[in-house]
């Protein structure tokens, strides 16, 4: 229950300060994910550094430079993938994403090119689609701990997971996945 009104409470001040975009955003990003092996403080952090981290882009966003970046964020991890047109623009995404309090490492997965096509775009959501449909079928494996995100083919995954059995279970099924190239793992192993 007090989770619940805690919940309540941070949303109700994100929600009066302006941020709905941020919350709709926050939920289609899966930083909060229901049934992960997380306390709500993580997450709650988490949330935090996402949303300062998202609203420093959409500064950025009237230019148009991170329209195609990802953020991720576990347990202070930020992961940044996708694609951007320029160097500079990917140095700037990375420190940018250090600003907030909290972060302990910043993953810059970004690739610098114009790879930003319709035809590229949606093959990564359907390998990422499947990814995520294929671990949420499998018993053994407590798919809410994994973030996945794909570009040009090469699947990122961030999060913890409590055994190494079960970690490279995900790892094998999302590298048999029909259009994965690569698997690039930033998974934490938490016993």
């Amino acid at each position: 229950m007090k989770k619940l009104a805690l919940l309540i409470l941070m949303l109700s001040t994100i929600l009066s300060s302006g941020c709905l975009p941020t919350i709709i955003g926050t939920a289609a990003t899966g930083v909060v994910s229901v049934g992960q092996d997380r306390k709500f403080s993580e997450l709650k952090g988490d949330i935090e550094i996402w949303t300062s981290i998202k609203n420093q882009f959409i500064q950025y966003n009237s230019r148009d430079l991170f329209k195609n970046v990802s953020v991720k964020v576990i347990e202070g991890r930020v992961l940044l993938t996708g694609n951007v047109e320029k160097a500079k623009t990917k140095a700037l995404a990375e420190k940018i994403s250090w600003i907030p309090n909290g972060v302990v490492e910043v993953i810059n997965e970004i690739d610098v090119n114009d790879d930003n096509g319709l035809k590229t775009s949606a093959k990564d959501m359907a390998i990422t689609t499947h990814i995520k449909t294929r671990l949420a079928l499998e018993k053994n494996i407590k798919s809410n701990n994994y973030k996945i995100e794909t570009v040009s083919g090469v699947v990122y995954v961030i999060g913890t997971t409590k055994s190494q059995e079960e970690l490279s279970k995900a790892i094998d099924i999302i590298s048999k996945v029909s259009g994965v190239k690569r698997v690039v793992n930033y998974v934490l192993i938490k016993e």
